[in-house]
């Protein structure tokens, strides 16, 4: 997720959609992700590190932000089984990245600076 658009930014997929689904996932901003990558550069870091933000986000919530700063924006929610799609949704730990010493926000605290940025390009 980026406060930038881009093809391949959740935020642009979802609101191209009329419907979602509202599944909990893990979901990476990117402006911490690049914070977290010279923090594990600097650090000399070694491994896999799960470079996401805390806790997990539910479409619905980033939209509904989204829609403060859109608010002709609209959609619907309906069940996964209505898609008829096989779909992974993960839920990831960022505990290894932290004990490294990095200050991982939770998604839900940046969903606001994220949709304001956006909406401004």
């Amino acid at each position: 997720m980026d406060k930038r658009p881009h093809p391949k930014n959740i935020l642009d997929k979802l609101i191209k959609y009329k419907k979602i689904v509202n599944i909990p996932n893990s979901v990476t901003y990117i402006p911490d992700s690049v914070c977290a990558l010279k923090h594990l550069i600097e650090i000399n870091a070694a491994g896999i590190y799960n470079v996401v933000n805390k806790g997990s986000l539910l479409y619905s919530e980033l939209l509904d932000v989204y829609k403060k700063y859109g608010p002709d924006f609209e959609y619907k929610i309906i069940d996964f089984k209505e898609l008829n799609l096989a779909r992974t949704n993960l839920l990831l730990s960022a505990e290894k990245l932290e004990r490294t010493g990095f200050k991982v926000r939770y998604i839900k605290e940046v969903l606001e600076e994220c949709a304001k940025d956006y909406i401004k390009y």
